[in-house]
């Protein structure tokens, strides 16, 4: 009688720009699955952040690889482009499933279509989750099913619409896979990476991050002084860091973004302040 326990197959959560453990359907969708779970990065050239933009992504992307070596697991960083990348992650770790929150600009669009189309050509089952937006683009449309090309006309679709669903907790334990040969292979011949922190006040200026320039202000020069990541404190931990900094702002809907000293009404009419 044959008493041989097979291994499960795993599963890949793929980050993007989402370095987060809470508020994650994707991770959440993989941790679900029941089955071991592969993090992995893809430093792709095509869509590469420059500037702040960059230099918060970065700094992100180490707080959740610290966060995950604290739970005993790795982030797999490897470069390349995403739609040979991550066909070639789910060979090598024969992998059952990959896992991603949806990207809605045309390179990304693009990226992940071709990259869907290569995964189920090799067996391998994609899911999709919306995990970036309050509500998705097609989801507010016009009577005619059209989207709308007047802002105040969609403002007011968007806030006669039902609240946002509630956040999703962070898994509270996540089972990692073991990395075969291959794996630890790509990510030690990974190139060398931009650095994670730079001087007080200068962020990474071209696309390899290396370049500085002086970190740019706004007037509302106060809340960037004890908001933006230029501390040490903030540097270790960006994204909570930050969140907690302006969640009483933007949380309420105090402030709209991009103008300084303007106030606005909570979006959802059925949504208490």
């Amino acid at each position: 009688m044959n008493t041989q326990v097979l291994t499960p197959r795993p599963v890949i959560m793929l980050f993007r720009d989402d370095f987060r453990l809470a508020d994650n359907p994707a991770l959440n969708a993989a941790h679900a699955s029941g089955q071991p779970v592969v993090c992995a990065f893809v430093h792709d050239p095509d869509t590469q952040r420059p500037g702040a933009i960059g230099w918060w992504l970065n700094q992100a992307r180490s707080a959740l690889a610290a966060t995950l070596r604290e739970q005993g697991g790795t982030l797999l960083e490897v470069e390349g482009t995403t739609p040979e990348a991550v066909p070639q992650l789910a060979k090598i770790f024969n992998a059952e499933t990959v896992f991603w929150n949806r990207r809605y600009d045309p390179t990304g669009k693009a990226q992940d279509t071709q990259t869907k189309a290569t995964l189920e050509a090799q067996g391998v089952c994609v899911h999709s989750l919306p995990g970036r937006l309050l509500h998705e683009p097609w989801t507010v449309q016009t009577g005619s099913g059209q989207p709308y090309k007047v802002f105040t006309a969609w403002w007011r679709a968007v806030r006669d619409m039902p609240p946002p669903g509630r956040c999703v907790s962070a898994p509270r334990t996540l089972t990692f896979a073991p990395w075969p040969k291959a794996a630890h292979a790509l990510a030690e011949h990974a190139h060398t990476l931009p650095p994670t922190h730079y001087p007080k006040g200068q962020t990474p200026q071209s696309k390899t991050g290396h370049a500085l320039k002086p970190m740019p202000t706004t007037c509302c020069k106060s809340l960037l002084k004890t908001t933006w990541p230029a501390t040490a404190k903030s540097a270790t931990a960006p994204t909570k860091t930050q969140h907690r900094a302006f969640h009483p702002i933007y949380g309420r809907g105090l402030f709209r973004p991009g103008k300084c000293g303007t106030r606005l009404k909570t979006l959802y009419k059925n949504t208490a302040t």
